[in-house]
């Protein structure tokens, strides 16, 4: 499936050399401390809504903690926008799908996260803290965190002993659970100075 990823109208315009799936990764400690099972693949996203308002009010200080993060941009968001029944683009002939309800659902869900329920952070919170994801995460000031599985071999040198953590699948919503996959490849420029 990744050599056909990489190949467009009958081209190889890379070779693969990785295949990456994303789910949660899931800090123990806070979970227990605000009183949140793991998520399972039953978890909905209202349920993973739920859990972050008890993570955050459960925190020391709560306006600097969240209960979740997710990825904010498109090309990070298919999954999510699958999960409510839209798209963000169908092809034959390629059309925009922003502009469908469930995929407005889906990015509401997002950004209402941030701006109205405050139980996820936005990258000019985190900043402020001189923060990523994973130093929340290892802080203690983020209970759930989607990313990459490739991302564990870094994260498990970020958090280290600092926290008690898992990993868990991520929730479904109303037409299914849907899953992020992809991948990267090699490729040689026509440009490059050296191809070979």
């Amino acid at each position: 499936s990744q050599v056909d990823a990489f190949k467009y109208d009958g081209t190889q315009f890379a070779i693969p050399y990785d295949w990456a799936t994303a789910g949660f990764y899931v800090n123990l400690d806070v979970l227990e401390r605000a009183g949140v099972e793991v998520p399972t693949a039953d978890w909905t996203f209202d349920q993973l809504l739920e859990a972050g308002q008890q993570i955050k009010a459960s925190a020391p200080n709560p306006d600097d903690a969240w209960g979740f993060y997710f990825p904010v941009l498109s090309h990070n968001t298919g999954w999510i926008v699958k999960s409510f029944g839209g798209e963000q683009f169908t092809t034959d002939p390629l059309t925009s799908r922003f502009d469908d309800p469930n995929t407005i659902a889906a990015y509401q869900f997002l950004y209402d996260a941030i701006h109205t329920h405050k139980v996820m952070p936005n990258p000019a919170a985190m900043q402020g803290l001189g923060l990523d994801q994973q130093t929340a995460f290892a802080s203690s000031l983020l209970g759930i965190m989607w990313s990459l599985n490739d991302e564990a071999f870094v994260f498990g040198e970020i958090v280290g002993d600092k926290a008690a953590w898992t990993v868990a699948p991520t929730p479904r919503g109303t037409a299914g659970r849907f899953q992020f996959a992809g991948g990267s490849g090699f490729s040689i420029p026509r440009t490059a100075a050296f191809p070979e």
